[in-house]
This record gives C-alpha cells, sequence and structure tokens, in this order.
C-alpha cells in the first residue's frame, strides 16, 4: 500500500491480519512505592485539619488572661471554677429594667397563639346557608357564627314530634287496658273465692249427714247434699279458671302498658335528637376572642364523618391577649436559653413598640434541616396589632444574678455552675479588657477556641479589676487589648499575659 492510498482512503478499515500480528501492549501498574506516600499525604491532611479546628494552627494568637472568682471583701481572690457559696441570701439587689439588661443574643420568630387555636366546628352535616362573621372579627362567647340550611331538620323535629303524641296516645290507651283488666282480675279473683266458700259449706253438709245413721236421716237428703256439694265443686272450679283468665288478661295488659312507656321515652329521645339537630344547625362561638381564620363560606357542606380533618370546622379562633411567639434559635445559642429568661420582642407592626416576654418553652427535638431548635416565648400583654404568623424579631436578654439563681435552664434542672451566676460571688477582670462602645462586653475565647463577643453586667472592681456580677465564668479566657482583629467565630489561641496573675 503506498502513501498516497493511505491519505485517499481516510475511512478504509485495516486488515484484520495486520490487526491479529500486531503485539498486545502490556498495561501499565503505577509503582508501589505511591501507596505509602499517598497514606502520608492523607495522615497529614488529617493531622493538618485536626490541628486547625482544635486552634493549634491557622488561629489568631491573642494576648489573654483568665477570670478570677472574688467575693466582695475577701483580701485574695478565689480559685478558678465553682466556688461554693454558704449564704445565697446575703444579699437582695433590686429589680432591673429588662429594657436595660444587655442582650445576649436575637433571632427571628412568628407570633402564635398561646397555648393553641381553638377550632369552632360544625356538630351536623349539611350545607352552610349564611355566615355571620369574618377574618380578624372579634366575636363573644356563644354569638352565631354561621348557620346551616335547616329545612329537612325542621320536618325531621315535626315527624319526631308527631310520633312522640302517637306514642302517647298508645300508652293512654296501654293505661286504660291495664286498669280495665286489673279490676276484671279482682272481680273475678272475689267471685272465685266466694264459690269456694260455697263448695266449702256444701261439703261439711254431706259429711255430716252421711255421719248420721241410717235411721236418723232420710236416704233423699244425703243424696240431695251430695249432689249440691258436687255442683258447688263445679261452681268453684269454673270460678278458678275465670279468675286465672282475667289474670292472664291483666298480665297482658300490662306488659303492653311497659312496651308503650318505652315506645313513649323512644319517641321523646327521637325529639330531643331532632331538637338537637335542629339547634346545631346554628354554629356558636365557643369562646370570646378573634378570628384567625374562616374556612367556610355560603354553599359550602361541611361533615364530621368525612375523612378531611378541617371538613367540619368553619373558623379558628384565639385569644388575643395571650399570644407567644415561636422562635427557631441557631444551636449554638441554646446553651444560653433557660426557661424564665427575660426577652424583648420588637416587629415592624408597630415599630416604635417593644414588647416584653419570657421563655416558657424549648422543643423537644432539633430541626435536622436548619440547626435550630424552637424555642416558645411568652409575649406580656401583646396589645391589639399583633396578629398569629407575624415576622418578630425576638432578643434573648442576660438576666441580672437574681433572676438567674436556681432557675431551672434548657433541661430544666438549676442553673448553678458559674460563680458569677451566684449571690455574693462574681468574677474579676482586667478593666481594660471591657470592650464595645459602652465598655459592657469582653471577648471570650471558649473551649472551641472559638472568639465570643458576650454582653457582661459590671461593676468598679478593686486595683484596676472591673468585677463582673454577669455573663462571665471563672476561670475563663478574656481578650486583652487590643481588640482590633477579633471578630465573632474566629480561630484563636490564649496566649498568656502577665495580668492573668495579676491579684487585687
Amino acid at each position: 500500500m503506498s502513501s498516497g492510498d493511505l491519505f485517499s482512503k481516510p475511512d478504509s478499515q485495516p486488515d484484520p491480519e495486520s490487526l491479529a500480528a500486531m503485539p498486545t501492549p502490556r498495561r501499565r501498574h503505577p509503582p508501589l512505592w505511591l501507596i505509602p506516600i499517598g497514606l502520608a499525604v492523607a495522615l497529614a491532611l488529617l493531622f493538618l485539619h485536626s490541628a486547625e479546628s482544635t486552634g493549634a494552627i491557622g488561629a489568631m494568637k491573642l494576648p489573654a488572661t483568665r477570670t478570677i472568682a472574688w467575693r466582695a471583701g475577701d483580701t485574695q481572690p478565689a480559685p478558678h471554677g465553682p466556688t461554693a457559696d454558704s449564704n445565697p441570701q446575703n444579699s437582695q439587689p433590686d429589680a432591673i429594667d429588662p429594657a436595660s439588661l444587655p442582650v445576649r443574643f436575637q433571632a427571628t420568630g412568628w407570633v402564635e397563639p398561646d397555648p393553641w387555636e381553638i377550632r369552632v366546628t360544625a356538630l351536623a352535616a349539611g350545607v352552610i346557608d349564611e355566615v355571620y362573621f369574618d377574618q380578624g372579627d372579634a366575636v363573644q362567647a356563644g354569638q352565631p357564627m354561621a348557620r346551616f340550611i335547616s329545612e329537612d331538620a325542621d320536618l325531621a323535629l315535626q315527624a319526631a314530634e308527631a310520633a312522640l303524641k302517637g306514642a302517647e296516645a298508645a300508652l293512654q290507651a296501654a293505661e286504660a287496658d291495664l286498669r280495665a283488666t286489673r279490676y276484671a282480675a279482682t272481680e273475678n279473683f272475689a267471685a272465685a273465692a266466694a264459690v269456694r266458700a260455697d263448695h266449702q259449706v256444701a261439703l261439711d253438709a254431706a259429711a255430716r249427714l252421711r255421719a248420721s245413721g241410717s235411721g236418723a236421716v232420710p236416704e233423699g237428703d244425703r243424696e240431695q247434699a251430695r249432689l249440691r256439694a258436687e255442683a258447688a265443686a263445679a261452681r268453684a272450679k269454673a270460678a278458678e279458671a275465670a279468675s286465672q283468665t282475667a289474670n292472664a288478661r291483666h298480665d297482658e295488659a300490662s306488659a303492653r302498658h311497659k312496651s308503650a312507656k318505652a315506645a313513649r321515652e323512644g319517641a321523646r329521645t327521637d325529639v330531643a335528637a331532632a331538637t338537637l339537630r335542629v339547634e346545631r344547625m346554628t354554629v356558636h362561638a365557643p369562646f370570646s376572642g378573634t378570628v384567625m381564620r374562616r374556612t367556610t363560606a355560603p354553599g359550602r357542606k361541611h361533615s364530621l364523618e368525612r375523612d378531611d380533618p378541617e371538613s367540619a370546622t368553619i373558623a379558628m379562633l384565639y385569644d388575643p391577649s395571650s399570644l407567644r411567639a415561636r422562635v427557631d434559635v441557631p444551636l449554638n445559642h441554646i446553651a444560653s436559653v433557660r426557661i424564665g429568661q427575660p426577652t424583648r420582642i420588637s416587629s415592624e407592626v408597630d415599630p416604635d413598640h417593644t414588647w416584653t416576654g419570657e421563655v416558657i418553652r424549648l422543643a423537644g427535638e432539633a430541626d435536622i434541616q436548619r440547626n435550630t431548635i424552637e424555642v416558645q416565648v411568652r409575649i406580656h400583654d401583646p396589645g391589639p396589632l399583633l396578629r398569629p404568623e407575624t415576622l418578630c424579631r425576638v432578643r434573648f436578654l442576660d438576666a441580672p444574678p437574681q433572676t438567674r439563681e436556681n432557675q431551672p435552664n434548657s433541661n430544666g434542672t438549676p442553673e448553678d455552675h458559674a460563680p458569677s451566676r451566684r449571690s455574693g460571688t462574681l468574677v474579676l477582670v482586667p478593666e481594660q479588657a471591657l470592650a464595645g462602645p459602652d465598655r459592657k462586653h469582653l471577648w471570650i475565647i471558649n473551649h472551641n477556641h472559638r472568639l465570643e463577643y458576650r454582653a457582661v453586667v459590671s461593676a468598679p472592681g478593686p486595683d484596676g479589676h472591673a468585677a463582673i456580677t454577669d455573663g462571665v465564668g471563672a476561670g475563663e479566657w478574656v481578650v486583652l487589648p487590643p481588640h482590633d482583629e477579633c471578630r465573632e467565630g474566629r480561630r484563636a489561641t490564649p496566649i498568656p499575659t502577665s495580668t492573668a496573675t495579676t491579684t487585687p
């Protein structure tokens, strides 16, 4: 084959025999010495990631000092860590206005009824004829809210009342028959008793005649006495049969009377059921509140027997004086939440007003998608502007020591693990460590080697120190100035300074 043929026939296929004669190329495997190098690189990357997460590398090195537990009046500070309090009732600070408390963190929430909304349920099946309310209306307990088409219920009530009248008439007839049979049974019983007495007299006379001698009484008189006794026996037997027949008729009349009485009671029950259905044709408000949602309209069918749980609901009510906020709190802030914690709530519906509240409940599980836990905050005196599902902003406050002492935390147990949260025990930090324009914050390096910008409650302390009454515990790392490079959440490693060992 010439080179011209090669270029002139680009689509030609190679000869199969030539392909078979070509040698098969050997597969090249990577050298074995690359395996230990790859494992070493993987271990090095794992070590670097672990060191970076713990702050060993890649973290800022900041001058810091540990806080010191101290009691007012002591000449030496207490050692780091929790200390015992012999008398937690020594001091009784004045009540602090929640508006003056520092904000621990804030989160977004939605307003909802507390403890829940109330469903207005139609207790009878039917089609709505008229609706007397709309969304947002205020209703009073017992107020009519809607009415069903009631012609069929009215006719059913009339039929039940007619059946009751018939049952009462049948009962009256049964009572009359019972009285008549009772009288007949009494008369027959008396007649049978008289006949039995005559029979006994005849038997006695015949017995006396038989007992006398044959010559004393004629034989004809004896025969007549015997015949009279037999006739009296026949009359007694007939009277006894008549009395039994009268008693049987009385028993039958008594059974018919009981049946008629039961029928009358059944008719009364039917009238009561029909009356109740007619009354339920009008749906009333179960309590005083505000209509949150209307779920009915004229012409709509409602029934309790349908599978749809909303098929019998015509409205949702709530108490406007009892509201709460449903707040999604990130997991990194849950440790700062406890039952009874004061809060401040704001919303765009009234930007100039701030509501106060308190934490009342934490959800039993976290939201895996949002990485949050739902916290419920009761709103004090919510007013008329807040409505369910209104977006709000909830600021969780740092409570003063007297509100934290022996208060349950998010787990329901008393929160008493830091000396700064015990009455009479303070935490000392260098005064120069206070940050922020108001000098009411500290930069803290937490156990995860992350920076936290934490609000604190401070007071003047001895020898250039600030006495922290709330917001930080003894033994925590406090960053010293300058704070220019400090950012919330950044990794940091504390560099102990001589200030850390300074004691007042």
